[in-house]
């Protein structure tokens, strides 16, 4: 009973807190927050076959064509297999031609021609578009593979929806392996590589890295190993440039950075957790962004100092047998306004949401 009491009060002093802080001295906006290299390497993913194709007709066609099309007749069936047919794929057209950001080009290309009535109609405009964009061979292998492609992700689908959602992270794991081997299946394994294998690595790597990181048992030196051991399996000797690929900004390599070392910190001082931290900064950030974090740091310190003081004077006031209610009541609010400022008012309602909190959380406690 005491522990639902002594948790439901802490998660209310916490956000009170955190409320605190927020609408007395504001957020510092890291929109400056370092896109450049910084002492350290920022990789970049490169969407090669994204950039080169035109996507300016794909803007006024949103709509998803595939919706719309109705199933093909077998005549529609043979006359597809004759445009198929004359289309050979070659090792060095899919090489230079298809990679895995050409799925998102698909993903454009099956919202066209919104008003096909048929998938061979379909795949005739969608033919006739990339040879309007590109040379023979180019536009030759892109619709060869766009409709094995179409017609994998319209079964997979289907197939989808017959296996049921994960309930676990395991359950997730084997989903993604059923996915990639269907593909795998259905568009032979150096198609599905090109188009969907970064992908399905990537997919990965983030769960099990999500694991490490969340491991409480280890330290960071030993979390930021076992990421390269798993990315090194994952990617071979290119593992850096896909490891460090989803980060956005410098400063995402820095917040995760003090994730991988939470449980160092915890067995610091004070001295040596500034120094750690300090140490991370100029490894990982600009000297902009530092100067904007320690300028945060020192707001925060301000802040806790501020309100301790607040709340020792408030404490000495609800003390003084002296004074009536009323007369408390009055001074209290005196000194929110002297401590304050013009913040006062945004302390006072945080100071209600508390108190509603705790409130809430003494009444469950009293039902049970």
């Amino acid at each position: 009973m005491s522990k639902i009491k002594y948790n439901h009060l802490l998660i209310g002093s916490l956000f009170f807190n955190a409320i605190l802080l927020l609408l007395i001295f504001g957020a510092i906006l890291f929109k400056d927050s370092d896109n450049k290299k910084q002492n350290i390497t920022y990789y970049d993913s490169k969407l090669p076959l994204e950039d080169k194709h035109d996507k300016s007709y794909l803007k006024n066609n949103k709509k998803n064509n595939t919706k719309n099309i109705k199933s093909e007749t077998t005549a529609d069936k043979k006359e597809d297999k004759k445009i198929e047919d004359n289309i050979i794929l070659t090792p060095e057209n899919l090489e230079a031609f298809v990679n895995n950001s050409t799925v998102d080009y698909f993903n454009q290309l099956s919202k066209m021609f919104p008003n096909a009535k048929t998938l061979d109609e379909h795949y005739s405009k969608i033919y006739e578009y990339l040879l309007s964009r590109y040379g023979k061979d180019e536009a030759d292998t892109l619709f060869a593979v766009y409709k094995k492609f179409l017609k994998c992700e319209m079964d997979l689908k289907h197939e989808r929806m017959k296996w049921g959602l994960p309930k676990n992270k395991e359950e997730w794991m084997q989903y993604i392996q059923k996915i990639n081997n269907y593909r795998t299946d259905s568009l032979g394994k150096q198609i599905s590589e090109k188009l969907f294998g970064n992908e399905y690595r990537n997919m990965i790597f983030k769960m099990k890295k999500e694991d490490i990181i969340n491991d409480d048992t280890l330290y960071g030196h030993q979390k930021e190993q076992w990421l390269e051991d798993i990315a090194m399996d994952t990617w071979g000797d290119n593992y850096e440039d896909k490891m460090y690929s989803e980060f956005r900004t410098s400063y995402d390599m820095y917040k995760e950075k003090m994730k991988l070392y939470e449980k160092d910190f915890s067995e610091m001082d004070e001295e040596e957790k500034k120094e750690k931290i300090k140490e991370f900064r100029k490894q990982l950030l600009s000297d902009k962004l530092i100067k904007n974090l320690e300028e945060a740091d020192e707001m925060t310190v301000k802040g806790y100092e501020t309100i301790n003081s607040y709340k020792s004077a408030e404490t000495n006031i609800l003390s003084d047998n002296k004074l009536t209610a009323k007369q408390k009541d009055q001074k209290i609010k005196e000194l929110q306004d002297n401590t304050f400022g013009e913040n006062a008012d945004a302390f006072r309602r945080a100071e209600a949401i508390q108190k509603a909190s705790k409130e809430a959380a003494k009444k469950l406690y009293n039902d049970q």
